[in-house]
């Protein structure tokens, strides 16, 4: 599995903040209020599309050229950098065995 990824982003300046898309991965989007939240959050929706892909075996996109996103005039290109091994931590399951004891009616 790849460790290091880097991913274009549109941020889409609106009226109470921002809205986010992934030229890479069309299907998503999120949004933010400001700046800072905004990358935050677009390396949220990265690593669990990354992460689904790799669970599915499938291939993860070519990150597109800088040439082939259009942007409007009130949006943004930002290159957002995902470090896999930290969101593959942060989102991994850890099950924990219970014994549990319950009266007999």
């Amino acid at each position: 599995m790849k460790e290091n990824y880097i991913y274009p982003v549109v941020l889409h300046k609106e009226e109470d903040g921002y809205l986010i898309t992934f030229p890479d991965f069309p299907d998503q989007m999120t949004e933010a209020e400001t700046e800072e939240e905004a990358v935050k959050a677009a390396q949220e929706v990265l690593a669990l599309c990354i992460s689904q892909n790799e669970d599915m075996g499938k291939e993860n996109p070519k990150a597109k050229s800088q040439e082939e996103i259009t942007l409007d005039k009130n949006s943004k290109l930002v290159y957002v950098h995902l470090w896999m091994p930290y969101f593959r931590k942060i989102e991994k399951v850890v099950y924990v065995k219970k014994t549990l004891t319950i009266p007999k009616w």
